[in-house]
């Protein structure tokens, strides 16, 4: 347009029940979306109807879901510092089939990795709270307790608003993984809990968004492409955006 802004158009849409939606996450073939909302609804949305598949309700606000790689069971963080897990296959029920307990404040947000080489593993599940922790869970023996199940616990010193996992070069079994709370970033090693680095990300208020994005790198005086670099993307309640080198 003339004034130099982009109008985007709604392509499709999905139905809350009217309460508002707090998070959402596709299921890796983009086919089905799970959405979280104020009211403590996790709704199953089918994409191209756009019908709701199933319903499962928590009572309290859902702040994060994340789908397990067998996309037939759904993680949900939220006000009440529990980590639950849900089953498509056990819509009928509507309740949880796991319920992980340890956190003491809001969970905000929930990564998923598989470790590689071990495909035999189930997921290991990291749940960032707002009680300045991040939690490591190993969801492999449905008979664990939930002390059993925490294989670590992260203290990142401020209540913790995301996470993100990253490539890491030097130990390719294990990704990196960073965490923001405050003004300030942390990078782990998920799988021994060490701290490897801190980072002061500019920011002057809270940053409350991260991600990643792959920029190529040209050769030099030629077109083609040399590589691939990573740079890491925060936003904060300063307004501002922020773009990180990640090397």
């Amino acid at each position: 347009t003339n004034t130099g802004k982009t109008k985007m158009e709604t392509d499709r849409q999905v139905g809350t029940g009217g309460y508002p939606a707090l998070c959402g996450s596709f299921r890796s073939d983009g086919r089905l979306i799970a959405v979280g909302t104020q009211s403590g609804d996790l709704r199953i949305c089918d994409i191209t109807t756009r019908a709701p598949l199933c319903t499962f309700s928590v009572q309290l606000p859902i702040r994060t879901v994340s789908w397990l790689r067998n996309g037939k069971q759904v993680l949900t963080g939220g006000d009440d510092g529990v980590v639950r897990l849900f089953s498509l296959s056990q819509a009928t029920e509507g309740t949880s089939t796991l319920e992980l307990i340890g956190h003491g404040d809001s969970v905000r947000d929930i990564v998923v990795w598989q470790p590689r080489g071990h495909s035999d593993w189930r997921d290991i599940v990291m749940s960032a709270s707002y009680d300045h922790t991040i939690r490591v869970w190993n969801l492999e023996d449905p008979e664990e307790d939930n002390e059993a199940r925490c294989l670590g616990v992260l203290v990142h010193g401020e209540p913790v608003e995301a996470m993100l996992l990253m490539p890491n070069a030097t130990a390719k079994e294990a990704p990196w993984l960073i965490s923001v709370g405050g003004t300030t970033l942390k990078v782990w090693n998920p799988m021994t809990g060490m701290c490897v680095s801190t980072l002061k990300s500019n920011h002057s208020k809270t940053i409350t968004s991260l991600v990643s994005m792959v920029r190529p790198v040209a050769e030099s005086h030629e077109d083609a492409v040399a590589g691939l670099r990573w740079r890491i993307v925060t936003g904060g309640l300063d307004g501002l955006i922020r773009i990180h080198t990640w090397d």
